[in-house]
């Protein structure tokens, strides 16, 4: 019976190998990659030293960058980062026009209660980690804060598993797996006794609901209705997300590509420091001092110098000396140089994406084209983006309408959508003014509207 609503075994297999591939790629975005120790090195003050001191994460910089240009100059933070918004079937129908009025409205007000504005910042934050976001929206009419029952999660890909019929991707999967630890106080809630942490598995279809808890089936925590058996929904109400996609299921994420220079670069930077390190501090050397041989010594400040033993002869004059070392070479800071400049391309940023413009006077225009390699990049994740808020906005409707909410009934189901995005760089003030201004004296727009 558990095999009935489990993944494939080569599914499973897949799913084992994501779910560290995902946990990999969340530690290089957090920095926890870059914190290694260096045991080659002798402990001090109880612990040993890091690889590499710097500890370099461009991954965490170029990940912000790319959900910042993603959410766009927002005009209210309030407001859902990308609304989608109902379209009439007859334009020029007053009731038509009503109906799409009602439809938009019932979704804003379900993103309101969800607080959906700042679950999509962070969403949008980790599709560049993952490659991918799970969103899901289901039906709680039991908590408070949900008006109108509807509520929106997003949960880790490295717990989800789908199943698509054929390379449909855009559309909710036909089967999806959701398989979490659970402890043994919150199985309780689902009607489940276990000894110790066990695990939550969930399958859905579109005609079936499966939610077991160590092979149990559980209870809803607040009702206590069987949740092994009908879907109550009729459709599968998952919902995934992809940075970018390349051919297969799974969005790509750029992380994996960048790993290797970000140790290179990290090497290179602390080979950097160690030179500047050696050459400010100078080793003290000396030859020729009586009862000498090659051993470290201290001077009276306590800095190091080697004794280098003496040379043969009638008392030689004793010397003090420093040991000198080479600076870096200039291929050396060209390399890493280099290494910078592959890692902005691997993570699709530029200089200009962090700030840095060569000059002083630059155009907006001038600025967004710097930036072109970025901007251009994040308009291929919104294509992705807009496809699953447009479904998400439908099968909020259609819960709606199941369960009795919003007055929503048949006539407000399938209708046309579109998504409004902000601009990712601040509008030309200036520009937009001396536009409407032509315009306006030109009749080719209202003064009002101009206005």
């Amino acid at each position: 019976e558990d095999r009935k609503h489990s993944p494939s075994k080569d599914e499973e297999a897949d799913w084992d190998n994501r779910a560290v591939d995902y946990r990999t790629w969340y530690e290089q975005y957090s920095g926890e990659a870059v914190e290694e120790l260096d045991k080659s090195k002798t402990p001090k003050e109880g612990r040993q030293p890091y690889k590499w001191p710097l500890r370099i994460n461009p991954v965490g910089i170029a990940c912000r960058l790319h959900q910042q240009a993603l959410v766009g100059e927002i005009k209210d933070p309030a407001d859902p980062v990308a609304p989608a918004y109902c379209e009439p079937k007859d334009k020029n129908s007053k009731d038509d026009i009503a109906v799409a009025a009602e439809a938009t409205e019932a979704i804003r007000q379900v993103e309101q209660e969800n607080g959906i504005a700042a679950l999509d910042t962070e969403c949008m934050l980790l599709t560049q980690v993952w490659g991918g976001i799970v969103q899901r929206v289901v039906f709680d009419g039991q908590a408070d804060f949900l008006e109108s029952g509807i509520r929106i999660e997003y949960l880790k890909p490295e717990e989800c598993w789908f199943r698509w019929q054929g390379n449909n991707y855009r559309f909710p999967p036909t089967d999806a797996w959701l398989k979490r630890t659970i402890s043994k106080e919150d199985a309780a809630r689902y009607g489940v006794k276990i000894d110790q942490d066990g695990e939550y598995f969930e399958h859905w279809s579109a005609e079936e609901r499966h939610v077991m808890i160590d092979g149990k089936p559980a209870n809803h925590p607040d009702t206590g209705e069987p949740m092994y058996g009908k879907n109550p929904y009729g459709l599968v109400p998952f919902l995934y997300t992809p940075h970018t996609r390349g051919g297969e299921a799974w969005g790509e994420s750029f992380i994996p590509g960048a790993v290797g220079m970000i140790e290179e670069l990290n090497n290179r930077m602390a080979d950097t420091g160690d030179s500047s390190f050696l050459n400010v501090h100078e080793y003290p050397v000396g030859w020729n001092i009586q009862e000498g041989h090659p051993v470290e010594r201290r001077l009276p400040d306590g800095r190091p110098w080697l004794n280098l033993g003496r040379i043969l002869g009638k008392s030689p004059e004793p010397h003090l000396d420093f040991m000198k070392r080479p600076p870096v070479s200039e291929a050396a800071i060209k390399f890493t140089e280099d290494v910078l400049e592959l890692l902005r391309l691997q993570l699709m940023t530029s200089e200009a994406s962090y700030g840095v413009l060569q000059g002083t006077q630059r155009s907006g225009q001038t600025v967004y084209s710097l930036g072109w390699l970025m901007h251009s990049h994040v308009n291929l994740e919104r294509i992705y983006w807009t496809q699953s808020l447009i479904a998400r906005s439908e099968m909020i409707l259609k819960l709606l309408k199941l369960y009795g909410k919003h007055e929503i009934g048949e006539q407000h189901l399938g209708l046309r959508k579109r998504v409004q995005w902000s601009p990712q760089v601040p509008m030309d003030r200036q520009a937009l003014v001396n536009e409407m201004t032509a315009r306006i004296s030109d009749g080719t727009i209202a003064p009002d509207t101009g206005m």
